[in-house]
């Protein structure tokens, strides 16, 4: 998993997750009224709904790394568990005081991290259902929660211009990086490095040793909603309002290339897992697949109604999932052969 977007809208977006074998597609639906977790299995077939327990508003899924669960949230504040085997309601967990915003595993499928409108974020213990400690000290709501790829840190984003790394075994306070407006951040693989975009047009690097920031990637010509990095750690991805798609040389801080194609906003954009590629999508409601070798797009994907507003490549590289602001996900399948 690991945090994406921070300026998702939870009653309009539909998110979806794949599970790790990559055999299973999870997502939200408000077909018929209200909100649901479906799943599909990539292979096609009719989508399943995961029992709901009578959950109104069930938001973005995570789906646990070792495969077993699925969390996701509700309109009364609680996080959900369920079975990923059999689709049943295992847990439902109170704790917060406001809207679940995010939720995110532990790289160790222990532990599930939450952040809320109440200006916290909770950690909680899966197989317990119990909180294992509350992390406070933000502003105002905290609209992103990740923990870092070897599972020692934990990264809370806020829209109050901060960033907050959190020691994941003990909940204490690390590095309080003040930052702009945050709409995404990301671990690098190797966890020494925290990435942060926002509506200044840069994109911040800051040590997790040290909590320093390094020299800032500059070259789009408007915000940047979302980044990722390459699979290796040495190229970022980011995409951005002016229309483009960029990568990144991380240790030169210089832009490799500049992707044109889209015809609006680039709302997000993502490495295939062999890194040979990059998928990006936009306001232009069409899923854009690029080569990095050639640096030319090879495919455009059109079909998904209305804005697309994320992505997802199953971990085995084979499909990609799309969700979008009216609340329709899409899957599409092998086109990534």
């Amino acid at each position: 998993s690991g945090l994406r977007q921070l300026t998702k809208t939870r009653e309009a977006e539909s998110s979806p997750c794949w599970s790790p074998d990559g055999r299973t597609l999870c997502y939200a639906s408000s077909e018929g009224g209200g909100s649901r977790l479906m799943l599909i299995d990539a292979g096609g077939g009719t989508p399943r709904t995961l029992q709901t327990g009578g959950i109104r508003g069930a938001t973005e899924p995570d789906w646990s790394p070792d495969g077993r669960w699925i969390a996701s949230a509700g309109d009364d504040n609680a996080v959900y568990l369920y079975s990923a085997n059999d689709g049943t309601l295992r847990r439902t967990i109170q704790g917060h005081n406001g809207h679940i915003m995010a939720v995110s595993f532990s790289p160790d499928s222990q532990r599930v991290i939450t952040g809320s409108q109440d200006k916290t974020a909770k950690v909680w213990d899966v197989e317990k259902g119990v909180e294992v400690f509350t992390l406070q000290g933000h502003e105002k709501r905290v609209d992103g929660v990740s923990y870092s790829p070897d599972g020692m840190l934990i990264a809370t984003g806020a829209w109050d211009k901060s960033v907050k790394i959190w020691d994941a075994s003990t909940g204490k306070l690390k590095h309080d990086l003040k930052t702009h407006g945050v709409n995404c951040l990301c671990f690098t693989p190797d966890s020494k490095t925290i990435a942060t975009c926002g509506w200044d047009w840069t994109i911040r690097l800051y040590s997790l040793q040290n909590g320093e920031q390094k020299p800032a990637f500059v070259g789009h010509g408007n915000g940047v909603y979302s980044i990722a990095f390459s699979p290796d750690g040495l190229q970022l991805v980011s995409a951005s309002e002016d229309g483009t798609v960029r990568i990144w040389n991380v240790e030169t801080r210089k832009q490799a290339l500049k992707l044109d194609g889209h015809t609006g906003p680039v709302f997000d954009a993502t490495f295939t897992p062999d890194g040979k590629r990059v998928i990006s999508c936009g306001k232009d409601e069409t899923i854009k697949i690029w080569n990095l070798e050639t640096a030319v797009e090879s495919q455009t994907l059109i079909g998904h109604p209305g804005d697309v507003r994320c992505i997802a490549c199953s971990p085995d590289g084979r499909n990609i999932a799309s969700g979008g602001d009216k609340a329709s996900s899409q899957m599409w399948k092998r086109y990534l052969k």
